[in-house]
């Protein structure tokens, strides 16, 4: 699917295959094939997201449990760490996607996944120092940017919305663009952020 190849005899057996064993699934598994249908514009002709819909409902709060108890036995989250959990919110995130470009009903199931965000979320809040998600190597604002900069359209104490222009990427790396990339490369909206928001006036 990440390929844009749309071989629809190929993932309706894919899909056949998988409610066999669907309950084996992991959640980023499970994600990735519910994305991958709705992302090539192709219907389902197996019941795949009605009953992944019902193995949701028990694995999603099984998994948001292990990551929440792990992270209330750590002092201070690690970039590591972040990135582990980024993997499991983005797993949630491409759920909620696909059951909607889909034209799926996801009914209760969204409730589940926003409660699972801001479980963690929080959680990451309550660990998280800029210290702990700054790395080892120095992070600087961002390279020289030649290009239009995102706009600040909403800016609250505990929000900000970013409109993002052309050619800048929406990173989930935490640290935005390190030292050594400066002067080249893609701008990243976390550093247009951390310019914005320096940790010294916004700890």
């Amino acid at each position: 699917a990440a390929l844009g190849i749309a071989h629809g005899p190929l993932l309706t057996a894919i899909a056949a295959a998988s409610i066999r064993n669907i309950t084996e699934f992991a959640l980023h598994h499970l994600s990735n094939l519910l994305w991958s249908y709705p992302c090539l514009e192709l219907q389902v002709e197996h019941p795949l997201f009605p009953l992944a819909h019902e193995v949701l409902h028990a694995l999603i709060p099984a998994e948001v449990s292990l990551i929440l108890s792990g992270l209330r036995e750590l002092v201070v989250v690690s970039l590591e760490r972040v990135a582990e959990v980024g993997e499991v919110t983005n797993s949630l995130l491409e759920c909620a996607w696909a059951f909607a470009f889909a034209g799926e009903e996801i009914g209760g199931l969204l409730s589940v996944i926003k409660d699972s965000l801001t479980k963690i979320a929080k959680a990451l809040d309550e660990k998280c120092t800029h210290q702990s998600l700054s790395g080892v190597t120095p992070c600087g604002s961002g390279p020289s940017w030649n290009v239009e900069v995102p706009t600040v359209i909403l800016d609250l104490p505990d929000i900000v919305a970013v409109l993002k222009p052309p050619f800048w990427e929406v990173d989930a790396r935490a640290g935005g663009t390190s030292s050594a990339k400066e002067s080249c490369g893609i701008p990243q909206l976390s550093s247009f952020l951390r310019r914005r928001y320096s940790p010294e006036t916004f700890p």
